[in-house]
C-alpha cells in the first residue's frame, strides 16, 4: 500500500521545503530530525523502493534525489480514491433522501 512508503511524512516534508528536488546527501538529512541515522537509512531506502527517490553513490555518499514519477503516481492513488468515495457518498446521500420523509 502507498502509505506504507510515508513512514516519517516530516521528513519528506522537510525535504520537498528545502530541495526543490535538488540532490542531497542521504544521512544528512538526521541531522534535522530527531531521528537516527539508522533511521534515516531505513526510511531512505524505503522511499526509494517506493520510487520516490533516487540514490546515486558518489565515494562515501549517497545523493538522494526525489524522482517526480513516484509522486505523480501517488496523485493517481489519491484521486482514485477520492472520485470512488465522493461517488458512494453522493449515492448515499440520494439513497437517505429518497428514503426520509419530506
Amino acid at each position: 500500500m502507498v502509505w506504507d512508503y510515508l513512514i516519517k511524512p516530516e521528513l519528506m516534508e522537510q525535504w520537498l521545503m528545502k530541495n526543490d528536488f535538488q540532490p542531497v546527501v542521504g544521512l544528512g538529512l538526521a541531522e534535522n530530525f530527531d531521528m537516527s541515522r539508522p533511521a534515516v537509512s531505513k526510511h531512505i531506502k524505503i522511499l526509494h523502493t517506493a520510487g520516490f527517490i533516487s540514490i546515486r553513490d558518489i565515494g562515501r555518499e549517497r545523493y538522494c534525489t526525489l524522482k517526480s514519477a513516484g509522486f505523480r503516481e501517488l496523485q493517481n492513488w489519491i484521486s482514485y480514491y477520492d472520485s470512488f468515495w465522493a461517488s458512494k457518498l453522493k449515492k448515499l446521500e440520494t439513497l437517505l433522501n429518497n428514503k426520509l420523509p419530506n
